[in-house]
């Protein structure tokens, strides 16, 4: 049995990588938010899942959720969540 799973890769504009780091490195985003940005980069970065999930000390089960919700949301839609009626986020 093959253990390996196969993930889409993707590759990152320089303003979404950007903001990716920001949000990766900032105090004040919460550290939901702080981890997907990580795994997003990573992933982009070509890092192999396994040593992501051993980096960040996350499951992979919410490593590979994560790369493949920006798959289908983009990838600030699926890090950041979604604005309120006053375009504040409910973070």
């Amino acid at each position: 049995m093959n253990n390996k799973f196969s993930v889409p890769s993707f590759e990152l504009s320089g303003e979404v990588r950007q903001e990716l780091i920001q949000i990766a490195f900032s105090q004040n985003e919460p550290r939901a938010n702080r981890v997907r940005a990580r795994v997003l980069l990573g992933h982009a970065g070509g890092v192999d899942l396994v040593m992501i999930v051993k980096y960040l000390k996350v499951h992979r089960a919410q490593a590979i959720r994560t790369i493949e919700r920006a798959l289908q949301e983009g990838v600030l839609e699926s890090v950041l969540p979604p604005l309120d009626a006053q375009g504040c986020r409910d973070a």
